[in-house]
């Protein structure tokens, strides 16, 4: 198992906390993005370590997606490390909390959650998080360029 770091994993993540104001429903939606452009070869369980969710993040939906085919098999879990509730917790690391399986093998495109997965539960991070993509199913012989998205609220 190797863990490959994206595009934006060792960048200082700075996200502004802006505190709701009573009355209001919700917070601003933000994004956390990562890409990177796979070497010739990556091995079932490698993962892609992307940035870090913000303490108090509230999940709401995420994406994976590639430019190119991955090799038949082959499938991507997008989830998170070890971490803890607001409370102090432990939430254990789920590799596929926020999308389970995706099945990017026939060509460039896109899978969103469909709101199932455990991390899309109204999962509320106490501190600070790992988000992770984990290579499943097959060996990927290509190098396509993945991307994964995960929305989220600071309350």
């Amino acid at each position: 198992m190797a863990d490959l770091n994206g595009r934006n994993f060792a960048r200082t993540q700075s996200v502004k906390e802006r505190k709701i104001d009573p009355g209001e429903l919700g917070g601003e939606m933000q994004s956390l993005t990562e890409d990177l452009q796979l070497a010739a070869t990556m091995n079932i369980a490698d993962r892609i370590l992307g940035p870090k969710l913000p303490e108090g993040a509230l999940v709401h939906d995420a994406w994976v997606q590639s430019d190119g085919a991955l090799d038949a098999g082959a499938r991507l879990d997008l989830g998170h490390e070890a971490s803890e509730d607001p409370s102090g917790s432990v939430i254990s690391a789920d590799p596929n909390a926020f999308i389970n399986q995706a099945d990017l093998t026939a060509g460039a495109g896109r899978v969103k959650s469909d709101g199932s997965e455990a991390g899309m539960q109204q999962l509320k991070l106490g501190k600070e998080t790992q988000v992770v993509a984990t290579l499943s199913g097959a060996n990927v012989t290509v190098n396509p360029k993945l991307s994964f998205v995960v929305l989220y609220t600071l309350p």
